[in-house]
């Protein structure tokens, strides 16, 4: 399980800036499934994104130093009006396989993709 925070900014015709939680779960060591919401502004409204993305971790045992890992998903955005958008990109993280570390992506969903944060890791029982 991971828990953490985002901040996020998709740059379109209506550039959406915000933040919010993102939880995960590791169905195998090399693979993250994660839902992440942002509230925030776009064009001068409030706005929200959920995504539901699939992270590939390229070296997800890494308990010091920087992994990478491909981003691929869905991305839906309410601003002033309901959007759909396939979301690909590239991630990286510290220390993939220790207990927390901070994250930054980029990728295209709706416009640029940019996000970065920090997330916590677990096992049932105990820490990564």
């Amino acid at each position: 399980m991971e828990a953490g925070l985002q901040g996020l900014v998709a740059i379109s015709d209506s550039t959406l800036v915000g933040g919010g939680p993102v939880l995960a779960i590791r169905p195998t060591s090399s693979t993250r499934i994660a839902l992440a919401a942002a509230f925030g502004s776009a064009g001068g409204v409030f706005a929200t994104r959920l995504e539901l993305l699939g992270h590939f971790l390229l070296d997800p045992a890494r308990r010091r130093g920087v992994g990478t890992y491909g981003i691929g998903g869905v991305a839906w955005v309410h601003d002033r009006a309901d959007h759909g958008y396939l979301v690909v990109g590239v991630g990286a993280e510290w220390s993939p396989g220790g207990p927390r570390g901070w994250f930054a992506e980029a990728g295209v969903g709706g416009g640029w993709r940019l996000t970065a944060g920090y997330r916590w890791r677990w096992r049932r029982g105990h820490s990564l």
